[in-house]
């Protein structure tokens, strides 16, 4: 039917404008916010007059994705209708989507880490470890201990969201260790490479503050001697100053810099 297939599409609608005279808003909501979001929407409606239509988003990953594969199609002169996002949602009526994944992540990170820690522990063991650290023995306890003690987990810190949520984050799961990506997140602040700006800096100390209250070490990619000296001496306790690629670009740049000037220098020697 035209449900099912919006279902698998990715949207469907649940209720309808109930009048075309009032100010319309559609709503978006997924999971278990959706109840809120029919709340809000019956509030709307009683104390200002605004009418709403409310959609249930089964999937935002799939309507992305038909989204996507319509532009490419349409890079590549495919005859191709519009997609599903665009079906439902491609008029000039505002669209508010609510969505709880912010809050999920804290708990996607959790089962991420305790995987790394429990493997090859799964169905209702692993579920009874997660919530409430019952191994099923002290035997498959001290194995799993000794099997992936040596594995670790590092979280990448690269946006806002993401240092908002550190504390949470952290206190999730079993995490080793936090890592942050300079370009990644001061180009998610809006500064990209502004490496020197003082919200970029108060928002590393931040980081490092917070990621240190739990004896957990911060990593920041250096780059450069005078930018893995100033994250140290910010507080980070491990750093990462280069790449394998990085170091063998800059080896080749020095190198050939140097031909280059020898090169130079015997030529005007040679005119002179």
């Amino acid at each position: 039917s035209g449900v099912d297939n919006d279902i698998i599409q990715g949207a469907y609608k649940i209720q309808s404008f109930q009048s075309e005279k009032n100010t319309q808003i559609r709503l978006l909501g997924s999971g278990p916010i959706l109840q809120y979001v029919l709340e809000a929407s019956e509030t709307l409606h009683k104390e200002y007059n605004i009418d709403s239509e409310v959609w249930s988003v089964t999937s935002y990953g799939e309507l992305r994705r038909f989204g996507l594969n319509h532009e490419r199609n349409i890079r590549l002169n495919l005859d191709e209708e519009l997609p599903h996002v665009s079906k439902c949602f491609g008029d000039k009526i505002p669209t508010v989507a609510v969505s709880d994944y912010i809050a999920a992540i804290p708990e996607m990170i959790q089962r991420c880490a305790w995987k790394v820690q429990l493997h090859p522990l799964k169905g209702k063991a692993f579920e009874d470890v997660l919530n409430s650290e019952k191994f099923p023995s002290q035997k498959t306890k001290d194995y799993l201990h000794k099997r992936n003690g040596h594995r670790i987990m590092i979280v990448g810190i690269e946006s806002i969201a993401a240092v908002n949520n550190l504390d949470s984050l952290i206190s999730k799961g079993p995490i080793d260790g936090v890592f942050v990506g300079p370009n990644d997140l001061t180009t998610s602040m809006g500064i990209p490479d502004e490496l020197e700006n003082k919200e970029y800096l108060d928002t590393l100390t931040k980081i490092i503050k917070v990621s240190e209250s739990y004896n957990i070490p911060v990593m920041v990619h250096g780059f450069t001697e005078e930018r893995t000296k100033k994250t140290i001496d910010l507080g980070a306790r491990f750093v990462l100053h280069s790449s394998d690629g990085g170091m063998i670009t800059q080896s080749i740049d020095r190198e050939f810099n140097a031909i280059r000037d020898e090169k130079i220098e015997s030529t005007e020697s040679e005119a002179i």
